[in-house]
């Protein structure tokens, strides 16, 4: 796990060391064991590495790398969890290898099968490889998007790159600020699809091969995969065809292959178990294959309705294992806020953000390199009940009512009416899968044509309800993903410590994709397939508890303590002329109990740091008091 960095370019003075470096070292922390450059010959091809050892801790894991020709270079990010099997069929192809570690493998896969090889790959992965004789620069990213890669184009043979978009912005690229990414942000937790917050800005898309041509300035774009080619209607038979316990027991081997993959390393390994059934399940079986796998969780103590503690240790009384907790304090809250800002890149609209970059602190500090979480397992298997079963059974009773006649169909309509506006308020505080946010602002987003593809994939499915629930699972985790995957990634980085998903295999994923939904939402049962195998492996309480989705309290720690000196000449009067103390009234006449609080303090300190280039240090001092009797429990008291 490292950070990557670079260009290319047609002009030489890009032979630019200094700013290469900067690049490199504002992303040290993702790689604090090493770090190297390259340039190309003529000066048009840089790349930077800063290296996170975890695999090989020798000095021949060095990065940028060369094949033996020296004509191939790259710099990786990531994990190949089966790259020993690659290895072995390479070496019977006769390459010679001079190292131990998955980075050679990939350039020799890449010497023998070229962009073929990236589809063998099975891990999490982002990297940049130089094909001189070729004269591309190739941009490869992972299938499911788990490994962060940017880069800045705006046409030409001049292209730069970056793990992090400050990367990006440190190289000096011309950029300003995309307004209209703000009504997505909030929809959807988060920029997934291709463009970021600033102009000129993007993602590589996962599964996606970007290849910059350096003799005609061309950049290709192909997808290496697609999960919505992985839905097949004989598969979904076969699945069809199983007994519930036949399928249960082919998750639970797929999933505890992927367990044992992801506990390959050079160095010690922990998870991140928060008591709720998937890092549960997913401790467990790391326990079982290792004992010496650690664990650790967070703590709100004091916070009943928001404590999972107690949980996590029933999990490690259960497997006889210890746990390490980290618990949640104010001071810590408020400074990891914009610590956390700062290093997400994007406005924190994920709070609990903050404890899990804590913790991941705590491994490290603890001699734990890397981790594993239980993420992914909500979007493949049902798990978000306000979002899947609500739509399940939404969509049950448009059906039922069609089969009404039309005087008892308007009656009944009447009554429901009610329920319909409460889920479409939920819709605005973002709690709806993409499918449906797509559906209820039909034609505002770009994405329709997406939905619609979603829905397609699952269209051999007679019954359309479970065809249009299924479509929605999909857009999940083809979209709703991937910020939460970039949280993680870049909470856990910031600490030094590499974050492994077991629930992302693309094996667990695939055989998810063709599941029939009802191993996955059964009665008032929700991912009823992963709780059947967790029965095998936690306590039943720890099981069938009911969903609380890592809570913080953020509003005890951070609306009471609020600065409001914090909104002058800032964010929100520089780019909506909303000056401080329509901040202030606004946010005092919302209340706590709102999210709107909130998303005006994260934008302001996002604002702060990345558009008006304050310190974290800076903003931190003027967005929090010491005290909450001169801040908002103040302010409030005086109106």
């Amino acid at each position: 796990m490292c950070g990557i960095a670079g260009w290319a370019h047609n002009r030489l003075s890009m032979l630019d060391r200094t700013r290469l470096r900067k690049m490199c070292d504002v992303q040290a922390r993702r790689g604090p064991d090493d770090s190297g450059y390259y340039f190309s010959a003529d000066g048009r091809v840089a790349l930077a590495h800063r290296r996170l050892s975890i695999i090989d801790l020798s000095s021949n894991g060095h990065q940028p790398m060369s094949d033996d020709t020296a004509t191939r270079w790259i710099s990786y990010n990531g994990e190949i969890y089966n790259f020993r099997q690659l290895r072995v069929e390479l070496e019977a192809r006769g390459h010679i290898f001079r190292s131990k570690t998955d980075t050679e493998v990939i350039l020799r896969a890449y010497q023998e099968w070229g962009a073929e090889a990236f589809a063998k790959f099975n891990g999490m992965f982002a990297f940049a490889l130089f094909d001189e004789s070729r004269q591309q620069l190739v941009l490869v990213r992972d299938r499911f998007g788990i490994k962060p890669l940017y880069y800045g184009w705006r046409g030409g043979p001049e292209l730069v790159f970056g793990s992090e978009i400050k990367a990006i912005l440190e190289s000096g690229f011309p950029t300003h600020f995309r307004r209209e990414r703000i009504a997505e942000l909030f929809l959807f937790s988060g920029c997934s699809g291709e463009q970021t917050l600033f102009e000129g800005i993007n993602a590589v898309r996962p599964g996606t091969v970007l290849t910059l041509s350096l003799r005609d300035g061309s950049l290709g774009c192909r997808p290496f995969y697609d999960p919505r080619l992985k839905v097949s209607a004989v598969e979904y038979g076969a699945s069809e065809r199983r007994s519930d316990q036949e399928n249960v027991d082919r998750l639970q081997r797929l999933l505890r292959a992927s367990v044992e993959r992801r506990l390959i390393s050079d160095v010690p390994v922990g998870t991140l178990c928060s008591g709720g059934l998937d890092s549960s399940l997913i401790t467990a079986m790391a326990r079982q294959l290792s004992s010496d796998v650690s664990l650790f969780t967070v703590s709100s103590k004091g916070f009943a309705d928001q404590d999972e503690v107690d949980f996590a240790r029933a999990v490690a009384r259960h497997i006889g294992a210890d746990l390490n907790v980290y618990e949640v304090k104010p001071g810590e809250l408020q400074d990891g806020f914009v610590m956390a800002t700062y290093f997400n890149d994007n406005p924190l609209l994920i709070i609990n953000s903050v404890p899990m970059f804590y913790l991941s602190e705590l491994a490290r500090e603890s001699g734990v390199k890397v981790l594993l979480s239980g993420e992914g397992a909500d979007e493949l298997f049902g798990g978000y009940e306000w979002r899947h079963s609500a739509l399940l059974r939404g969509l049950r009773w448009r059906h039922r009512l069609r089969m009404l006649p039309e005087g008892v169909r308007d009656a009944v309509s009447r009554i429901l009416l009610r329920d319909e506006q409460l889920y479409r308020q939920r819709f605005r505080t973002r709690e709806q899968s993409l499918s449906e946010v797509i559906h209820l602002v039909s034609g505002t987003f770009a994405r329709e044509t997406e939905r619609r593809e979603d829905f397609e994939t699952y269209g051999f499915i007679e019954d359309p309800v479970e065809s249009e629930v299924l479509a929605a699972m999909l857009s999940d985790l083809r979209e709703y993903l991937e910020p939460l995957l970039m949280r993680q990634d870049r909470m856990t980085m910031a600490a030094s410590v590499e974050c492994r998903v077991p629930f992302l295999d693309y094996t667990v994923v695939e055989f998810a994709l063709n599941l029939p939904l009802r191993l996955k939402l059964r009665g008032a049962i929700s991912k009823w397939i992963v709780k059947h195998v967790a029965e095998h492996y936690l306590p039943r309480d720890v099981v069938y508890r009911p969903k609380r989705g890592f809570p913080v309290p953020a509003t005890d720690f951070l609306y009471d303590y609020i600065d409001f000196s914090i909104f002058a000449d800032g964010f929100w009067e520089n780019y909506f002329g909303l000056p401080k103390e329509r901040c202030r009234e606004a946010i005092l006449a919302s209340g706590k109990s709102g999210p709107l609080w909130y998303h005006m303090l994260m934008f302001e300190v996002w604002g702060r740091i990345f558009l008006q280039h304050e310190s974290p240090d800076d903003v931190r001092e003027k967005t929090f008091q010491h005290s909450p009797r001169t801040a908002v429990a103040a302010a409030s008291g005086q109106r």
